[in-house]
């Protein structure tokens, strides 16, 4: 009958649409749960920012992980942050390093977020490719 042959054919053409449509959403989901995990770590480093500029407005100089105010990198870490290392960077500005873990890709799993502060202003940088990296962050 003509309702057989139309079901038939609408499953034929059903099939193929419901697999390109996966294809495409598959992976763009994968990159959106992967930008979303990297962009919580920043968040739990903002406090640190607003406690480094303090602490080099009042002293003239960079705070480590041993200043006081300040815990062990390590004692920072929560659910996708590793640790966050507070410091000097090589170029004698405050800096941030934030290590990420346990998102479940090896693009990103161990990496780092960096953000110097020249006194002023902070800048971001980081290991990760920029598609997964907050907006403020990308180059």
């Amino acid at each position: 009958s003509g309702c057989l042959i139309a079901l038939i054919v609408v499953a034929v053409l059903a099939i193929p649409t419901i697999g390109i449509l996966a294809a495409i959403a598959i992976p763009a989901y994968h990159d959106y749960t992967l930008r979303a995990k990297v962009a919580g770590g920043p968040v739990s480093a903002e406090p640190l920012k607003l406690a480094i500029a303090e602490f080099h407005n009042q002293r003239q100089a960079c705070p480590d992980n041993d200043s006081p105010g300040f815990k062990a990198a390590a004692a920072y870490a929560g659910p996708q942050v590793a640790s966050i290392t507070v410091g000097t960077f090589e170029n004698e500005r405050c800096g941030i390093e934030l290590r990420l873990r346990d998102t479940g890709s090896d693009k990103i799993d161990g990496k780092a977020l960096w953000w110097e502060y020249d006194g002023n202003a902070w800048q971001c940088s980081s290991e990760i490719d920029n598609r997964y990296l907050p907006q403020h962050c990308r180059e």
